[in-house]
């Protein structure tokens, strides 16, 4: 298994004319509900595997009616500057090397989407004067696209190369839909316990946090709902009867 990475990280320096081999790959992938809690991910492989402990997600604050382009644009923006931050930071010693994860740069930044996105990522690396190479891999007929060039790179859907990107971009894509429908869940929990006599914010996240979900509080029992921290008889019997 280490050998056929090995091979699909040196089959994708070659395809991509990458200055060296892929070991960091970062992923951006946006989602949204209907226009509304829009979310970007970033996930992180290094080596061909999944490196959880650099994946991130950015809730974001400038877009509204589930623009992409302006998603994009804020997710790589935070997370590049983080990196600049951090950077700064080992030079003046504020931070230990072993705590600047996002210090260290990509080898190749992969963009979920085509010539739109990558164009908008593009700008941001020269506005910051940084020599990352991004390319975008548009979903549809999973083409290849380099800024500055209009006709799409076209990989074998046999190639060892285009499979790992794949499975970053399906990573990336599966991590920012989770963490959107984390949220909408959240805010479909707070929405509808608002009106629930006795039952406040304290409450509220109590519940979610041992019950995981608005569909399982419906669910429970008003002994189940009472054994929440923070929550008692008279509280868990006015839940369950407004649910019911």
């Amino acid at each position: 298994e280490e050998t056929a990475r090995g091979k699909a990280l040196e089959e994708l320096q070659y395809k991509l004319g990458l200055p060296k081999l892929p070991y960091r790959i970062e992923c951006f992938d946006n989602s949204h509900w209907q226009g509304t809690y829009t979310v970007s991910a970033m996930t992180t492989f290094c080596g061909g595997l999944p490196a959880k402990h650099l994946y991130r997600h950015f809730r974001i604050k400038t877009v509204c009616n589930g623009d992409d382009y302006a998603a994009m644009a804020e997710a790589v923006n935070r997370r590049l500057g983080r990196g600049i931050a951090e950077r700064e930071k080992l030079k003046s010693g504020e931070m230990r090397p072993e705590e600047a994860l996002m210090a260290e740069w990509p080898d190749l930044l992969l963009i979920d989407g085509g010539k739109g996105q990558l164009h908008v990522v593009a700008d941001i690396l020269e506005a910051l004067q940084l020599n990352i190479p991004v390319w975008g891999l548009a979903e549809r007929f999973e083409e290849l696209y380099q800024p500055g060039s209009s006709e799409p790179l076209v990989l074998d859907k046999n190639s060892p190369a285009l499979q790992l990107l794949q499975r970053v971009r399906d990573e990336s894509h599966r991590f920012a839909i989770s963490y959107q429908h984390k949220l909408r869940q959240k805010g479909q929990v707070a929405s509808l316990l608002d009106h629930v006599p006795g039952i406040g914010p304290a409450r509220r996240r109590a519940l979610l946090q041992a019950l995981g979900s608005l569909e399982n509080i419906a669910g429970a029992s008003v002994e189940e709902l009472a054994l929440v921290n923070s929550m008692n008889k008279r509280a868990a019997q006015n839940l369950y009867d407004y649910l019911h």
